[in-house]
């Protein structure tokens, strides 16, 4: 008998994650669809791989039960071409019975493209200092960062500036995909980046409850310009922009 050899080609990885908490959302059931048609990805080691459709730029939509469906543009320019990765934010859906442990900041206004928000107390790493020409950035300490996407959180907690790790050098080092455009300070701080999401001029950003600090940095972009806010989420005043 003669040998069979199967070849395949790595076209993309996607990583599903909670954007309340950070944890994988590992539901086999998720739909994932190009162009309204359905594709096959395969669900390996927490991420789902899409293999031997090639790579081409493309609008892709996930729908995974319990959250909110969510459209991203994937750019291959942006992304490793030995092994294609995003990630993918989703958003819980509210309860339709029952108490809930999310805060809902949902609303509309005119222009708004993007919401994010980052909670000030609860740093994930310290900064040693940024090596702007190799786009490192040196850690002093940190706990264990297994997403993607994070932000440095500025000494004046005025303002954060949003980054996505290309890779890990080792636990304290890690490679930039873009360079960072504010200087950074020894012993700033990265904090997780909670996503929200945006459509036709409506805003929704959730926030998981967790029994301790409400203080919340949010910035969200009007025709280009970002404005950041300050907000306790125990005052309810507090849960609209």
């Amino acid at each position: 008998m003669a040998d069979v050899t199967i070849r395949y080609t790595l076209d993309l990885a996607v990583r599903l994650i909670d954007t309340t908490t950070g944890n994988p959302v590992d539901e086999k059931q998720a739909i994932f669809q190009k162009d309204g048609q359905i594709l096959t990805l395969l669900n390996r080691d927490g991420a789902f791989i899409l293999i031997n459709h090639g790579r081409e730029n493309m609008k892709l939509s996930v729908d995974v039960k319990g959250y909110l469906p969510v459209t991203v543009d994937v750019d291959y320019e942006k992304l490793s071409n030995r092994q294609p990765e995003i990630e993918v934010a989703l958003i819980p859906r509210l309860k339709s019975y029952g108490s809930d442990d999310v805060i809902s900041i949902e609303g509309d206004m005119k222009g708004i493209e993007s919401i994010t928000a980052v909670q000030l107390d609860n740093p994930m790493a310290a900064i040693g200092n940024y090596i702007e020409q190799k786009q490192m950035l040196k850690l002093f300490s940190s706990k264990y960062l297994g997403e993607m996407n994070y932000a440095v959180l500025h000494s004046s907690l005025e303002d954060f500036e949003e980054f996505t790790i290309a890779r890990k050098a080792d636990k304290l080092l890690l490679k930039l995909r873009s360079p960072l455009e504010q200087k950074v300070v020894p012993e700033e701080t990265v904090v997780r980046l909670i996503r929200g999401s945006v459509e036709d001029d409506h805003y929704i950003l959730r926030i998981r409850e967790n029994g301790k600090s409400a203080e919340y940095l949010i910035r969200y972009v009007v025709n280009g310009k970002p404005t950041f806010i300050r907000k306790n989420l125990d005052d309810p005043e507090g849960r609209r922009l």
